[in-house]
């Protein structure tokens, strides 16, 4: 079976599998212990921690291979006055696909209203300092390395 076909059929597996947790989970039939079971060893457990690994991993192999390919494809144009025109291609093949994909992002926000029905109730205590100081760049940088295998070492002040 070919790449695609098998990454086909594991997107289509994983959409089954997450309805029908969402159809048990939904069922009146349903133990509360086989409840919190379901949902908080599988939903909250494993597919929560397999999803983190995975997205983590994307994080750390596309940054890199981006970057890769954009070196090594501007060093093998040779010439440097060839890469004006396809710079401003380039940037403007990138805008565009981006707003296709903002547009069909939002029109399946739309259409599918995710989150519509569910019901959270949060409270949360709100203190305002008595005086605010502009964050640190340290502060900014944490949270957006904290999936990376080297976050200490960034994060180390």
């Amino acid at each position: 079976m070919s790449l695609t076909k098998r990454i086909l059929l594991a997107m289509v597996a994983g959409i089954l599998l997450g309805s029908l947790c969402n159809v048990v989970l939904q069922s009146a039939e349903l133990g509360d212990s086989w409840r919190q079971l379901i949902n908080d060893g599988l939903v909250l457990g494993v597919f929560d921690v397999v999803g983190r690994m995975f997205v983590a991993s994307l994080k750390l192999l596309v940054v890199p291979l981006v970057l890769v390919s954009l070196i090594c494809g501007s060093s093998s144009l040779g010439d440097s006055a060839r890469m004006g025109p396809i710079a401003v291609k380039t940037i403007a093949f990138y805008l565009a696909t981006t707003a296709i994909a903002i547009t069909v992002a939002l029109l399946v926000a739309v259409a599918v209203s995710p989150g519509a029905g569910v019901d959270l109730v949060v409270t949360f205590i709100l203190k305002w300092p008595s005086r605010r100081r502009s964050p640190t760049f340290w502060s900014i940088l944490c949270p957006l390395t904290r999936s990376l295998p080297w976050p200490r070492a960034i994060c180390c002040r």
